[in-house]
C-alpha cells in the first residue's frame, strides 16, 4: 500500500515537472516565432518551406534536454542533501546551489526554445530582397567552440544570404543539401527528401547555379 502511494506521488511530481517545463517552453517558442514572423514574413513576395517533421524533432530534443536538466537538479539536490544531512545550514546551502543551477540553465533553456521556433519558421525565400533565410548551420563551429559552449549563441538564429552570393549547391544522399559561395558552405537540413527537394527546386527557380553536384537521390 505504501509503495503504491509512493508510485502515485512520483507520477504526480513528474506531471507537475512536465507542466512546468512544457508550458514555458511553448510560450517562449511562440513569442520568438512571432518576432521572426513579423521580421521575415511580412512581405508579399515570400515563399516559405515549412518542415513540420524537423520542427517536431527539434522540439522533442529541446524538451528532452530540459527534462534532463531537471533530473540533474533533482538527483543533485537529493545527493547533496544526503551528504549534508548533519549540517546545520544544509537547507540554505541546498537552496542556494539549486538557485544558482536554475539561473545557469535559463540561457540554454531560452536558446532551446529559440531553436524550436526557428525550425518551425523553416526556410524563407524573400524575393523582394533576393534573400535566402534559413536556420543557422551549427556545423561551422569548431570543436573548441563546442567545448566552450559558444555554439549556444548560434542556436535558434538564422543565416541570410543574397541569391547572388550563392554560386553552386551539392545535393547529398540523405535529407540535406549544401549551398556554396564566397561565404563558404552551409547545410540546409530537412526531415525528409521531399522537403529537401522542394526547397532546392524553389532555389533553382531563382538562381542560375554555375556548378552543381548531385551525390544521391
Amino acid at each position: 500500500m505504501a509503495k503504491k502511494k509512493n508510485d502515485e506521488g512520483a507520477v504526480i511530481i513528474f506531471l507537475i515537472i512536465g507542466a512546468l517545463v512544457f508550458i514555458p517552453f511553448m510560450l517562449l517558442a511562440f513569442l520568438h516565432y512571432r518576432k521572426m514572423k513579423s521580421r521575415y514574413l511580412t512581405n508579399r513576395n515570400v515563399q516559405r518551406v515549412v518542415d513540420i517533421g524537423r520542427f517536431y524533432a527539434v522540439f522533442g530534443s529541446g524538451i528532452a534536454a530540459i527534462v534532463v536538466m531537471f533530473l540533474v537538479l533533482w538527483v543533485g539536490a537529493a545527493n547533496i542533501g544526503h551528504g549534508l544531512e548533519n549540517t546545520s545550514h544544509a537547507a540554505v546551502i541546498i537552496c542556494t546551489l539549486m538557485a544558482l543551477y536554475v539561473l545557469l540553465m535559463l540561457y540554454p533553456f531560452k536558446k532551446l526554445t529559440d531553436a524550436a521556433a526557428t525550425a518551425y519558421l523553416g526556410v524563407i525565400l524573400e524575393d523582394d530582397f533576393n534573400t535566402l533565410i534559413f536556420p543557422a548551420d551549427l556545423a561551422n563551429y569548431s570543436a573548441s567552440d563546442v567545448i566552450k559552449l559558444r555554439f549556444l549563441k548560434g542556436l535558434g538564429t538564422v543565416e541570410r544570404f543574397q541569391y547572388s552570393q550563392i554560386t553552386s549547391f551539392t545535393r547529398e544522399k540523405g535529407k540535406l543539401f549544401y549551398i556554396h559561395g564566397d561565404f563558404g558552405s552551409r547545410a540546409l537540413s530537412f526531415s525528409n527528401k521531399q522537403k529537401r527537394d522542394e526547397c532546392l527546386a524553389a532555389l533553382q527557380q531563382r538562381i542560375k547555379f554555375r556548378g552543381t553536384r548531385d551525390l544521391g537521390y
